[in-house]
């Protein structure tokens, strides 16, 4: 697990180092650091030492220096690569994956992706012929991967601000980014928030001459479900989740488990004890607010299987609140949940180097209310639009929110805010904050000019439009597995847990975990109202009943109440009128009502305001009139 960054000129540029872009994500690898300069290549890497700790060292090389690589993830099936390679004739100086990489695309060219097993962001530098740059990004997204291309140079990091040194000057902003942000909470690929600077898409390779650039797709969710029998979907099911969470076991140094309490982790922790020898470590986050408290199931969990538990209760301290904001300011997410996740991996990292999550579930198995919520829609719809569209909302407009969680009323007012949107959004109308009318009269008329009608949700209609299965629900999974999953859930485990030195790995996503999951028929994994049907049937005997029975609550934090309490003055300053019309995006009289009904308990706007509120700190970090036009080795870090 690391960090990587580089440059390739295509012709004739002046080429920085890696050191600076290395440097501002030393977090990511805090154990080693490694360059390779050629005429026309830079490659660094910062390492957080896993496998094979005193060897496996990058960039790796092939036998004449010729092909090198650096890379960020694991290769979870390297060892029988590597006997397979071996036996080609190649050979290797050490155990580790990174040499694995080298040779294998040196015996197989970009074909090595489909063979490869793992999560991972890969640059290769091919000097044999035609100096090559090759970028790649593993099938699911688990790992980032950022790139600036020009006319004359592509520059690529883990993470933006590895890209930032190499460039001469700050990217403006991307107003299709920016809007992306306010509307899901996240900035959907290939999108950043600077202009210019892409996120590869998953399962994507980039390949770079001096002559041409070619971006094409290597690997391909299914679109299609196949005939199975449910004890057949049951078998391979425990076979293929079984082999994935075994994979992610083997590690040179001390691993353990996130805990939430819910069906997924459990059932990851439940089949790490089955293998393990010793009793897993398992780490989990508790909060004051008892409607965001899990930690009694987590503690369940833990007697059942005897893990060693690790339970921490969430008491915020302020000083440290904006750490991993400040973290991933260079590409913000929204999500409350960012918080949570940065603590767990934090104090997982004082026991662990590795923890395994149970990220992908509710995404590959129908997990979320939203799900029951489009399927309910469809029967709601026969009122008519006069009743859903315009009566319910105005009702639901007159009832206050609750401080719970979640709630009656609050279930209540987000289904009528959902269903009131475009069907054709599927699920993910429940997944938005700032939606086409909310963004009317949210941005400035000058901005709003500027973004040429632009809308974030066409992206989720194009998805939707081209992934072929005709079941709403399998649609649905799809589109989450496509967009939601990778763009924000595996966006905020990197961060969250680099943040803090930790590797994350995710055995629900082993792409062959995910191949069969969405081949299954929908019908069984979400059987009526029964949500993740077929994976509790198929484990059901790990888990207590109380864990199988259970509804999804999710990992978030009490943000709505922060921001009427605590972070009450850091809003008002962020959003202050002085500084919206000075930077000219958003309507300074529209926020500034917001936050009044926000404060007076009238609405709920914790999401909006939250996101409005990242963006204009990133603003102020990035487009400041003090950093525009600087020379970015000075803003970089």
């Amino acid at each position: 697990m690391c960090g990587i960054a580089g440059c390739f000129d295509r012709g004739g540029g002046v080429l920085r180092d890696a050191s600076a872009a290395v440097a501002a994500m030393g977090h990511r690898g805090p154990d080693e650091t490694g360059f390779w300069s050629g005429d026309d290549v830079r490659l660094g890497m910062c390492r957080l030492a896993i496998i094979a700790p005193d060897g496996n060292h990058q960039p790796a090389s092939n036998e004449d220096g010729r092909v090198r690589a650096v890379f960020n993830g694991q290769i979870y099936n390297h060892p029988e690569l590597k006997k397979e390679l071996e036996a080609a004739g190649h050979r290797f100086h050490s155990e580790g994956d990174s040499e694995v990489i080298v040779h294998a695309y040196e015996e197989w060219g970009l074909g090595f992706l489909e063979r490869v097993n793992g999560m991972f962001a890969i640059a290769i530098y091919d000097g044999r012929e035609k100096a090559t740059l090759v970028l790649a990004r593993d099938r699911i997204g688990i790992k980032p991967l950022y790139y600036w291309l020009d006319g004359g140079q592509v520059v690529f990091g883990s993470e933006v601000k590895a890209v930032l040194p190499f460039l001469d000057r700050v990217p403006g902003v991307d107003g299709a980014g920016m809007l992306s942000l306010l509307t899901f909470e996240y900035i959907h690929a290939p999108n950043t928030l600077f202009d210019g600077i892409r996120k590869l898409e998953p399962g994507h390779v980039m390949r770079v001459t001096a002559d041409a650039v070619e971006v094409k797709r290597y690997w391909q969710l299914p679109r299609q479900t196949q005939a199975m029998t449910e004890s057949t979907a049951i078998a391979s099911l425990r076979r293929e989740l079984a082999d994935a969470v075994a994979a992610r076991m083997v590690s040179d140094v001390p691993l353990g488990a996130f805990l939430s309490g819910g069906v997924d982790s459990s059932i990851v922790v439940a089949l790490m004890s089955k293998f393990s020898d010793r009793p897993v470590d398992t780490f989990s986050v508790g909060f004051e607010d008892v409607t965001y408290n899990e930690t009694g199931f987590a503690r369940m969990l833990a007697e059942m299987h005897g893990t060693r538990h690790h339970e921490i209760m969430l008491k915020v301290d302020w000083d440290e609140f904006m750490r991993p904001v400040e973290l991933m300011l260079d590409d913000p997410i929204g999500d409350f949940s960012v918080f949570s996740t940065y603590l767990v991996s934090r104090a997982a990292r004082e026991h662990v180097t590795v923890a395994l999550s149970g990220d992908g579930g509710d995404e590959l198995f129908g997990g979320y209310d939203t799900y029951l919520a489009d399927k309910i829609a469809r029967y709601y719809g026969v009122l008519g639009t006069a009743v859903t569209k315009r009566l319910v909302p105005q009702m639901m407009s007159w009832l206050r929110p609750s401080p719970l969680k979640k709630g009656l009323v609050n279930r209540a007012k987000v289904f009528s805010a959902g269903a009131s949107r475009d069907a054709a959004l599927g699920h993910v109308r429940w997944m938005m904050f700032a939606d086409e009318q909310i963004r009317a009269g949210l941005l400035s008329d000058a901005f709003a000019e500027t973004l040429n009608g632009c809308d974030p949700a066409d992206h989720v209609r194009s998805i939707a439009a081209d992934c072929g299965f005709d079941d709403p629900m399998a649609r649905d999974m799809y589109v989450d597995a496509s967009f939601y999953l990778p763009e924000n859930i595996l966006h905020k485990l990197d961060r969250t847990s680099m943040a803090t030195s930790l590797e994350a790995r995710v055995p629900m996503l082993d792409h062959r975990v995910v191949e069969l999951a969405l081949t299954m028929p929908a019908q069984f994994r979400i059987r009526r109202f029964a949500r993740k049907d077929i994976l509790k049937r198929a484990f059901a005997d790990l888990l207590p009943p109380a864990i199988l029975k259970r509804g999804k609550e999710g990992f978030s934090t009490p943000m709505k109440h922060w921001l009427r309490g605590p972070l009450r003055d850091m809003m008002g300053d962020v959003l202050s009128a002085d500084r919206l019309r000075r930077d000219g995006f958003f309507n300074a009289e529209t926020v500034e009502e917001m936050m009044r009904a926000h404060w007076a308990e009238e609405a709920n706007h914790a999401h909006v305001l939250w996101s409005m509120m990242l963006f204009c700190m990133w603003h102020e970090r990035y487009q400041s009139s003090a950093r525009v036009g600087r020379a970015m080795e000075a803003v970089g870090a």
